[in-house]
């Protein structure tokens, strides 16, 4: 009698495999979670969506509809695109930038995990761990829903490292390999939404170049970085022609010299408030023990010590530790790979030890999230930026209704207020404008608004209402000398300062500007559409006499 064959037993391999993906789920699951009640938004994101309205509308990529000048002050073009394509549908921008930036999020995390296990060579739990660091850690969850495009080029770049580890490796195994300009195209990708994934290309391919030495690599190094460059060198014809420079509007606005003070301060709070510096033998480790042996570890190394050191050099930035994000895959990586090194040196407890490094790795970065981010210098944390935004909102929304595309403010915010009122807008920090962002770089100023306008600007563009002490609405109708804050650097002594009060902005219902318009220019304007002047009174910078 013939007996069925019992089926056989899972291997203990596949049951890994198995709990692996479903501790990649919970990871997943879990990043939902955390990012979803923590979105945000600062007052920098609507400048992109002012950009991408204009583009959907028909306008071009403009600034202005009134006397458009064509200027490129989004820093990212694809994600310009991405929210032209939405407004365009007739979605909200911030809720498909969310959506967007979580998606980018969670994909960042599944390529942490397959990358850590295929390129790295880490058991599957590892890699899995890898990524459930990264999804606890704190900037990794904020910038995931900051309506930005920060998150999302991160991940196109590791998606492109990851690619180009393993064009070398095939190239170096088995001869040239298929489809070898992927990496470059992805890179490119990646560089319309951060311009400086460039930099992170180089440092891959010097990575790559440090440890795989053969003709066949270097080939395959030169041909990721020409199509890249190949690419990069039509965008530029695309900017020349259109924009009639080489480089975003912004680059010209926001660089002009070396910061290295400001930077190092930068590079030691992200070390303490992330807990980078718990990482850090980790990292050393990894790169040691997988740089020669693991291409990826290599590459990413490269890019960690370059963006590193690219981030001091321009003094950082002036938001809760941004420009570290692309790092972020590549250093939970690294940690893995470095305690897999550190375990392996003791074979008996290998899966313990490791166990219990990588606990406390994720333990760390949960402590990012229950503390929150302390402010230093000039460097404002994700709640206070989301604050100010939802102010300059508040502000425009209570304009709206009088300002039209063919009424001239000029105010430091330039993103909400000018996105939600429409108005003509003199971008007085030169990010939206060509000329202003030229001028010489003032080293006294604030870390990101090192370029200004003057009054003369403000009277050659002709503008109605200007901003002098960086906010247009006050709870109570201060006269100049009483306003609660420090007078804007373009004012000018003895500029006519106006009052109004505008029913619509509830509690805080004064608006306070200075005009150089005829007089009775603005109160005609002002008769015309019901509201009421307080006063009108001439700015006194000096004691008189």
């Amino acid at each position: 009698m013939n007996v069925p064959a019992q089926p056989r037993p899972a291997s203990s391999s596949g049951r890994r495999r198995l709990y692996a993906s479903l501790g990649l789920i919970g990871v997943l699951i879990l990043l939902v979670a955390l990012a979803w009640p923590r979105r945000w938004y600062n007052d920098d994101t609507f400048i992109t969506f002012r950009y991408a309205a204009h583009l959907a509308a028909g306008h071009g990529i403009v600034w202005n509809t009134v006397e458009p000048v064509r200027v490129e002050g989004s820093t990212s073009p694809g994600w310009m695109l991405l929210n032209a394509g939405a407004i365009a549908a007739g979605l909200d921008p911030v809720v498909v930038s969310h959506l967007a930036g979580l998606i980018a999020a969670l994909a960042g995390l599944a390529l942490v995990a397959r990358s850590g296990e295929r390129d790295l060579g880490l058991p599957a739990w590892l890699a899995v761990s890898a990524a459930l660091s990264l999804a606890l850690g704190r900037q990794w969850v904020i910038w995931g829903v900051s309506a930005m495009e920060t998150t999302a080029a991160a991940v196109v770049a590791l998606a492109a490292t990851v690619r180009m580890a393993r064009e070398v490796e095939d190239t170096v195994s088995a001869g040239p390999c298929r489809r070898p300009w992927v990496s470059g195209l992805l890179f490119f990708s990646a560089t319309l939404l951060r311009p400086e994934i460039p930099l992170l290309h180089l440092a891959a391919g010097l990575g790559l170049g440090a440890v795989r030495r053969s003709s066949a690599a270097v080939r395959a190094i030169v041909f990721s970085g020409t199509s890249h460059a190949a690419l990069l060198g039509g965008l530029v014809l695309f900017r020349l022609a259109y924009f009639g420079q080489p480089l975003p509007n912004t680059f010209y606005a926001k660089v002009g010299g070396l910061q290295p003070v400001e930077g190092m301060r930068y590079l030691g709070q992200f070390l303490v408030q992330t807990h980078a510096w718990l990482w850090l033998p980790l990292v050393v480790a990894g790169v040691l023990g997988f740089a020669r042996c693991r291409p990826l570890a290599a590459a990413l190394a490269g890019q960690v010590v370059a963006l590193t050191g690219w981030i001091v050099a321009i003094g950082g930035d002036a938001w809760e530790f941004r420009f570290f994000v692309p790092l972020l895959p590549a250093l939970a990586l690294l940690s893995a790979a470095g305690i897999d090194a550190i375990a392996s040196r003791i074979p008996l407890r290998r899966t313990a030890l490791a166990a219990v490094l990588a606990a406390m790795l994720a333990l760390s970065q949960a402590a990012t999230l229950a503390r929150p981010f302390r402010n230093f210098g000039a460097v404002g944390s994700a709640a206070d930026m989301r604050a100010q935004a939802d102010e300059m909102l508040r502000q425009g929304r209570a304009l709206a209704p009088y300002l039209s595309p063919a009424d001239r403010i000029a105010i430091g915010w330039a993103g909400a207020l000018p996105y939600v009122t429409g108005a003509w807008h003199l971008d007085v920090w030169g990010l939206n404008d060509p000329e202003i962002a030229t001028r010489p770089f003032e080293r006294g100023e604030v870390l990101y608004h090192r370029r200004r306008a003057s009054w003369d600007d403000i009277v050659a563009r002709r503008v109605m209402f200007a901003d002098i002490y960086n906010d247009f609405f006050f709870r109570r109708p201060y006269l100049p000398p009483q306003v609660p804050q420090p007078v804007m650097p373009w004012a000018k002594d003895g500029i006519l300062v106006y009052c109004v009060e505008v029913p619509e902005a509830g509690e805080d219902r004064f608006w306070i500007f200075a005009s150089p318009r005829p007089q009775e220019e603005v109160l005609g304007w002002l008769k015309e559409r019901g509201l009421t002047l307080r006063y009108a009174t001439p700015l006194r910078l000096r004691p008189s006499g």
